[in-house]
């Protein structure tokens, strides 16, 4: 009898020292099924290279094309009260003046097409101090298409000009704050990409 429970308790510890090494083992699979989990998750949320490549290619095309339109912007203003003149046939040779409100209208316009367009790629207080500038703007063209019903020509014309004057001045520091950032954008950028 001995012998017997010699070997019941040989035939526990075995199959208790099986039991753990089964328990390790599948605490093992466990894990490594749950980093898997986890790893899989996180790749759902990271970007392919080919993926950050192409936006970054995007992000430097846009701010190359955004340099474009600050360079226009400084370009016109010292072009205003330049007279051009052009031949009409019905009215003979007519005279034109750049104002500051065409060049304001070119620029705001310029960066809605750009920065709309391109909003996931760009930074967020870029977009917000554009928001500070657009949204003020685009009231301005309202009221300004509004009038047209209201005003002739001659008029029309006159409100015009001080409206567009009015928000220039209005606006000043917030357009200059946006090309601003802008400029400090690219110089980072390019910092970034080695191109000091």
């Amino acid at each position: 009898m001995d012998l017997d429970v010699k070997d019941t308790l040989a035939i526990i510890g075995s199959v208790t020292g099986l039991i753990s090494i089964c328990g390790a083992v599948c605490l093992k699979w466990l894990e490594l099924k749950n980093k898997a989990v986890e790893l899989k998750e996180e790749k759902k949320h990271q970007i392919t290279k080919e993926m950050y490549q192409k936006l970054f290619s995007q992000k430097i095309e846009l701010y190359i094309e955004l340099q474009s339109i600050v360079n226009d912007f400084y370009l016109g203003l010292k072009t205003i009260r330049n007279k051009s003149y052009d031949f009409d046939e019905t009215h003979g040779y007519m005279m034109y003046e750049t104002s500051g409100n065409e060049i304001i209208e070119t620029l705001c316009n310029s960066l809605e097409k750009k920065l709309e367009n391109n909003r996931f790629i760009i930074s967020e207080s870029l977009y917000e101090q554009y928001q500070k500038i657009i949204i003020p703007f685009k009231n301005l063209q309202n009221e300004i298409n509004n009038s047209k019903e209201v005003h002739d020509d001659t008029n029309y014309s006159s409100f015009y000009s001080e409206e567009s004057y009015r928000f220039h001045k209005n606006n000043k520091k917030e357009i200059s704050t946006l090309l601003t950032l802008i400029q400090n954008e690219i110089i980072e950028l390019k910092s970034g990409i080695g191109f000091n």
